[in-house]
């Protein structure tokens, strides 16, 4: 219900706020896309329709003082960020920078969804009870968009991962959009809370 009411904003959005996006600058960054599925699902198949399924992202930075395990189960249930990397498959109808203002729109039309999951490719135990996650590591070039929070939670916020409450009042959020696709590491797993690449080891 919340994504439809989402999408369903972005038909009113040229009129109540997209002249509040402003454009900051472009960055490659990498880090790794995970997403929730539940215990059964061990490998990803027509079944586990990950296609349908939000995508969390966090960037290697943000490693230095967490795990990416405490990063997952962190995130899981809970709205507390302020800036939010958002990506999709590329085939869905959730395309909220579609409607963005003419100043924007040389670049919003470059922003391309990526499915950073493969056919086949193993989940992982996460730490989350009844849970496992899928877990690729990505080199990506980011459109980084500055708003209003309670725009960005209006319309960018898909999953719900962006504190919609009091601190999104008068203060400004960082959305990140997918441009290009530089190098796609699927099937990373998750030893000890930490990231281990299979085929950086081989």
């Amino acid at each position: 219900m919340r994504r439809k009411a989402i999408v369903a904003t972005l038909l009113f959005l040229p009129f109540i706020g997209f002249s509040q996006i402003r454009f900051v600058d472009t960055v490659t960054m990498a880090g790794y896309f995970y997403a929730y599925v539940w215990e059964h699902h061990k490998t990803n198949n027509p079944y586990t329709r990950l296609s349908a399924r939000p995508f969390y992202f966090v960037p290697v930075s943000a490693l230095q003082n967490r795990s990416l395990q405490d990063h997952i189960k962190h995130g899981y249930l809970r709205e507390t960020d302020t800036v939010r990397f958002l990506d999709w498959p590329e085939l869905t109808d959730f395309r909220p920078y579609e409607v963005a203002g003419e100043s924007l729109q040389s670049w919003t039309r470059q922003v391309k969804g990526v499915m950073p999951f493969q056919k086949g490719q193993a989940s992982y135990p996460c730490g989350i009870q009844g849970h496992r996650v899928f877990v690729s590591f990505v080199n990506m070039r980011w459109l980084h968009l500055r708003m209003p929070g309670k725009l960005a939670c209006e319309v960018f916020n898909w999953p719900y991962v962006l504190d919609c409450g009091d601190k999104a009042k008068g203060r400004d959020y960082d959305i990140y959009l997918p441009l290009q696709l530089w190098t796609l590491e699927a099937g990373v797993e998750l030893k000890n809370g930490q990231a281990f690449h299979p085929a950086s080891a081989l």
